[in-house]
Parts: structure tokens; C-alpha cells; sequence
């Protein structure tokens, strides 16, 4: 509670009715459902309820700002009453409050969850970014997460499941949405291809002159396939400084530690397995 408490203004703790609970309107992460729920409503059975939740007094009965699925659960286990911390937040801070504490709170988040959530903090002039919050997040990577929102639904849901890789996702994101349409029904509905980031390029290349057919992503396909041969890689220094800090290491240390990094994953078969589950698709 001490990490979000420093969010709220002129709060207080009381035990509220669930009959006078809402959700909050523009919630933008995605609630507990079946097992996940059960498991969070076995944990408070258990242990009882760590965290109160946060609310705010809104046209009559309070609503939530965060513990929605708190909420759900003591439901589940049949609970009349909860405690709640009282805020007097105004519309702009309110959203503060959704956004920050489930940050810092969710042991993982969809990258469009995270998207949207970056996306309402940036509309709100009055953006608190707490330690721990934004972990890390550069300006480019905030980038990255505002083009995946302009994917389509079922490209954004292969993305969240990481059958798309995230940057193929935001390099997908720059077509229309009728091309994004093509490429999820070849790609992913059918699965005639590998989508990678040669295949990715050459299609942009095209969808700047004109609308994409089956035969560009077939012909893209092929090309790719055929090019395909051992590069350099590059990484942007961007990429590399938020894990180090204001003073990263030399070159050739961050060298070493990469291959070493590489090494480890040559060795270890559960990632591996989950590299090529995220990276591949079927090939013809």
C-alpha cells in the first residue's frame, strides 16, 4: 500500500457495502477470468484481503480505481463488504490512480495493456510516473507501444500472445487496415508463410505505392526465403542505455556479455523452446 498511497490525496479507510461498488469506466487492463480468479479468490480465503482496494465517491456509490479484481473475487467468495481506501481524486487524477497502481502491481502485462495504459497517462497532463511504474521505458519503446494500437484486433490478439513478435507487430501497424487483413488471413488463419522481418519490409515497401494482393505476400515470402544468409546485427545504443544507467560499460564488455547471454540460451531448452514458439511460424 505504501507505493500507491503517495497517488492519492485526502484518503481515508473504511469498510464499503459491494452493492455501492462500479467499475471504473475506461479500465484499460484486462480482468481475471475462471482459473486466475479462483486462484486469487483461494489466496484471500486463505490469507484474507492484504491490500484494501482504492476507491473514489462518483454519482451516489464509489468506484474502483484499483482492486477490480480484488472485488470480483471476495464476490466469488460470497463477501458483502470490503475495505476500501476513500479518495477525493478529481476525473484526471482518478485515471492516474488506474493506470500507476496496476503497473506497479501486475506481475505481467499484455504489451497492448500496456499500450493503452502509456496511451491514457500521455492524454493526461497531470502524469505521475511513481518508481517502478515505467520501468525502463524509452521514448522509442513508448513509440512502439502507441503503433501497436493502431494493429487490428486479431493482429494485436497474436501479438499479446506472442505468436507475432512485437516489433513485427509495429512494423505491421504502418499498413492499412484492409492490408493488415490480408496479412492476418495468409499468415495466421491459413499459415501459407514465415512472417519475418525481411517479409515484413518488402511488404511495407509495396503497401507504399499500392494496396497489397495474395501474390505480394507470396512473392515476399519467396524473396525472403531466398535472400535469407548470415547478417551483422545492430543494436541502437537507445535500446541498451536504460539497462545500464546513466554510465554503460564499455563496448566490448557488452559484447561479451551478450554472447554470454547466447551461450546460456544454447543451453537451456525452455528458452529455446519459447524463442522459437514466439519467433516462427509454419513455412511452407
Amino acid at each position: 500500500m505504501s507505493n500507491s498511497t503517495h497517488l492519492i490525496s485526502g484518503s481515508g479507510i473504511e469498510l464499503l457495502p459491494m452493492s455501492q461498488l462500479k467499475p471504473y469506466p475506461q479500465h484499460p487492463f484486462r480482468l481475471y477470468s475462471d482459473n486466475k480468479l479462483s486462484e486469487l479468490a483461494s489466496s484471500i480465503e486463505k490469507a484474507g484481503l492484504q491490500q484494501p482496494i482504492i476507491v473514489r465517491a462518483h454519482d451516489g456509490g464509489y468506484e474502483i480505481l484499483s482492486g477490480h479484481n480484488r472485488v470480483n473475487a471476495c464476490k466469488m467468495l460470497g463477501w458483502d463488504h470490503i475495505t476500501a481506501i476513500i479518495t477525493k481524486e478529481d476525473d484526471a487524477a482518478a485515471m492516474n490512480v488506474v493506470i500507476c497502481t496496476n503497473l506497479q502491481q501486475r506481475e505481467k502485462l499484455l504489451h497492448s495493456e500496456k499500450a493503452r495504459a502509456y496511451a491514457m497517462l500521455k492524454e493526461n497532463p497531470n502524469s505521475v510516473f511513481p518508481s517502478g511504474t515505467t520501468p525502463d521505458v524509452s521514448r522509442t519503446q513508448l513509440f512502439r507501444y502507441e503503433r501497436i494500437l493502431k494493429l487490428i484486433p486479431p493482429l494485436l490478439d497474436q501479438v499479446d500472445g506472442e505468436t507475432l513478435p512485437f516489433q513485427l507487430g509495429v512494423e505491421l501497424s504502418f499498413l492499412s487496415e484492409a492490408d493488415q487483413e490480408l496479412v492476418n488471413e495468409f499468415f495466421f488463419v491459413r499459415k501459407e508463410g514465415r512472417l519475418s522481418m525481411r517479409v515484413v519490409k518488402r511488404l511495407r515497401e509495396t503497401a507504399d505505392e499500392r494496396p497489397l494482393t495474395e501474390e505480394d505476400l507470396c512473392e515476399a515470402v519467396a524473396s525472403a526465403k531466398s535472400q535469407r544468409k548470415p547478417q551483422g546485427v545492430i543494436i541502437p545504443y537507445d535500446e541498451i542505455l536504460p539497462y545500464y544507467g546513466e554510465t554503460p560499460p564499455e563496448d566490448d564488455i557488452i559484447c561479451q556479455f551478450i554472447m554470454e547471454l547466447i551461450e546460456l540460451f544454447v543451453k537451456d531448452e525452455s528458452v529455446k523452446e519459447a524463442y522459437h514458439k514466439c519467433y516462427s511460424t509454419t513455412e511452407t
